[in-house]
């Protein structure tokens, strides 16, 4: 099932545990593909995502660890970040 925003749960988990991202969670999940994946150049950071680049890596790193996505940057300067599919449970709770 596609969610046209975060499911509760997961946006929950990112508050309590690490609140700094979960602006930039939010707008990561609003321009992903159908793939989960986002492509952004770190020339296009500053504009899409309101904050420097290297914010903009450190709050990746941060969202990493924690298992909210997977991020990686290439030699050109652009960033792959992917976000895992959200898997629901049988009482529709999200399993982030």
């Amino acid at each position: 099932m596609k969610y046209i925003f975060p499911p509760y749960n997961c946006l929950f988990k990112i508050a309590r545990d690490i609140p700094k991202t979960m602006f930039l969670y939010i707008q990561l999940w609003n321009k992903r593909e159908h793939s989960n994946i986002i492509t952004v150049h770190k020339k296009n950071i500053r504009i899409e995502y309101f904050m420097e680049t290297d914010k903009f890596r450190r709050e990746l790193t941060i969202l990493a660890k924690g298992q909210y996505l997977d991020w990686d940057e290439d030699a050109d300067g652009n960033f792959y970040i992917e976000l895992p599919e959200v898997e629901i449970d049988g009482k529709d709770n999200c399993l982030c």
